[in-house]
Formats: C-alpha cells, sequence, structure tokens
C-alpha cells in the first residue's frame, strides 16, 4: 500500500490576512490590537509559526511600529499604539528588507480617535485666565484634550464646572468652551475647575488665582471721578465750563 504524503504549507506570504475592528478604527494612547492569520503563497492556511518575517507601521510623520506575538495555530497577535489622532495609512508587511510585500488589504485606511479625557491636560487659554479689569469682561477658552494632548472633540456626557458663579461657560464648538465674566471690585479671587468631577490642577488646593485690577481712568468717558482732595465729584462738561469761567476772569 502506499504511504500517505503529508504536503505542509510553505512559509507565509503576502497572501496573508487580517482581522479585527482596530483595522478600521483605533484609539491614541492604548494598545490596539488585530490578528494576523498567515497563509502561504498558495493561500494554503499555516498551523505552526513562520521564518518569514513580519513587520509593519502607522504611516505617521513619526511611524508607529506593529509588534507581533505568536498567538498559536499560525495566528499572530498584532499590536500598535498611535498618540496622534487622524487618518493613516497602516502597512501590514511580510518579508524581509527590500523583499516586503503588503498582505491582503494592506495598507489599511486607519482613523484614530482621541483617548480618554484627561481633566489634568485640559487647553486653557485667554488673558481672563490669569487677570482681567474691573467692569470688563475677561474670558477665556477651555479645550477638553486626552492624555498625548489630542482635542477631544467630544462635549456628550462632559462635564466642565467652576467653584465661582460669576463665571460662565458656554459650549461654543465640540468639546470647546469659553467662558466669561464681568467683576466690578478690585480683588483677586480662587478658582477651582473640574472636568468630569476631577481637578484640571492636580496640585492643591487645586486653585487657579485670577486678579481683577482696578480699570484705568479714561479721561474721554465724561465719566464722574471722586477725588479723596476734593470735596465734590465734577463731570468733564461741567469741568470745561469752569475752565471757561476762569479763563474768562
Amino acid at each position: 500500500d502506499a504511504l500517505p504524503i503529508l504536503v505542509i504549507p510553505q512559509e507565509a506570504s503576502e497572501l496573508s490576512v487580517a482581522s479585527g475592528d482596530v483595522l478600521a478604527e483605533a484609539q491614541a494612547g492604548r494598545d490596539n490590537s488585530f490578528l494576523l492569520h498567515t497563509r502561504d503563497q498558495f493561500d494554503n492556511p499555516r498551523t505552526l509559526p513562520t521564518t518569514s518575517v513580519l513587520s509593519g507601521y502607522v504611516d505617521l510623520p513619526d511611524p508607529v511600529p506593529l509588534t507581533f506575538t505568536y498567538a498559536g495555530e499560525g495566528n499572530y497577535t498584532v499590536t500598535f499604539a498611535p498618540t496622534r489622532t487622524g487618518d493613516f495609512p497602516m502597512h501590514v508587511l511580510v518579508g524581509g528588507v527590500g523583499n516586503a510585500a503588503d498582505i491582503v488589504g494592506s495598507p489599511f485606511a486607519l482613523r484614530v480617535i482621541p483617548g480618554p479625557t484627561s481633566p489634568t491636560d485640559t487647553l486653557i487659554e485667554g488673558t481672563g485666565w490669569t487677570m482681567a479689569y474691573a467692569g470688563v469682561e475677561g474670558w477665556f477658552i477651555v479645550t477638553l484634550r486626552d492624555q498625548q494632548l489630542n482635542h477631544r472633540r467630544v462635549s456628550v456626557g462632559e462635564d466642565l464646572t467652576l467653584n465661582n458663579n460669576n463665571i460662565a461657560c458656554n459650549q461654543i464648538g465640540a468639546g470647546v468652551y469659553r467662558c466669561s465674566y464681568v467683576i466690578t471690585r478690585a480683588q483677586t479671587i480662587d478658582v477651582i475647575m473640574r472636568v468630569n468631577n476631577q481637578f484640571v490642577n492636580p496640585v492643591a488646593p487645586y486653585t487657579q488665582q485670577i486678579t481683577i485690577h482696578p480699570k484705568p481712568i479714561d479721561s474721554t468717558e465724561g465719566i464722574l471721578y471722586l477725588f479723596g482732595h476734593t470735596d465734590h465729584a465734577i463731570s468733564r462738561s461741567e469741568e470745561r465750563r469752569v475752565g471757561k469761567e476762569c479763563r474768562s476772569r
């Protein structure tokens, strides 16, 4: 009787395939994984580790490498951790230097979305976060970000609060808020900002000081000013009238 002949697959080739949701969408700041199913050049599935070189990268200005870990039955877990959000091609390659080829479906059109909101990485812009003048609107812009400093671009489910009722914050974009106030008395106030009930300033006492300066005197406004060395205040029009009378004498 003829003995059976065992035909085994050749090494992994560019006919290998990948599966997993992160081939289309991944999250910044975390390990994202998918499966690589190795197949030989005749499209036979493999059940053993391969000696073929496996490599790959997310094509950013600073490319993000892919790492391959054997998972059994000819499959590999492929992991990558991007830090930048946006749309990028992701290459999965079989073969060594000068001989590497994209597998089926590669390069994949990958979208990297922001990670979870990080309160301590919140971006605050505008002079109103540190100072303003009495009676003049002070304002600043708050942008929610993840740990990699990517803009979250999401407001649903996010909560921005301040401990001072004089400051009002309104959403002006996805994950972006304009906060403003008008305070008429010169003073220094301590403000505590929280995002999702966590302090934005992680250092106790978790406050930001805003200094309200006296408003500079504008001599063109015709406003009554009271000075300590006079018995009464005079307006600009009265000042001009008195001046004319003095000159006429």
